[in-house]
């Protein structure tokens, strides 16, 4: 297989991720030694996301998003949060999406992530 085509994005710097994963630097060099892009610092659910991502794409994937509020002693907010990072993501990532293309987004299992309502959140866009 080849990277070409591939656009790996994160909100974290590079940096941050070399400290926060073990084996985050191989993971980055393979991903370039396969012909992908890999930014850092991408918010993707901001409109200048065309400005670091160009093109259009057949499937994109958003592995488990999720705010820094987790705090579960403030859970309303937490899951309001998470909401909105996934109202905004479908709201701005479609401009990215070939008109057959797909969204995967990855999430744990129960509560409080299943409260986020992601079909839900997907399907406003369409309002």
């Amino acid at each position: 297989g080849t990277g070409e085509g591939i656009a790996a994005t994160n909100l974290d710097t590079k940096l941050s991720i070399l400290q926060k994963y073990q084996g985050g630097n191989e993971n980055i060099t393979w991903l370039q030694g396969q012909g992908a892009s890999v930014g850092f610092g991408i918010d993707a659910t901001k409109p200048e996301i065309d400005d670091y991502v160009p093109g259009i794409y057949d499937i994109i994937i958003f592995n488990f998003p999720h705010t820094d509020v987790d705090n579960m002693d403030r859970l309303y907010d937490s899951i309001e949060s998470n909401k909105q990072l996934l109202l905004k993501f479908f709201k701005n990532i479609t401009l990215k999406l070939k008109p057959e293309g797909e969204i995967h987004v990855t999430m744990k299992v129960g509560r409080p992530y299943s409260e986020w309502a992601v079909v839900q959140q997907a399907c406003s866009n369409d309002e």
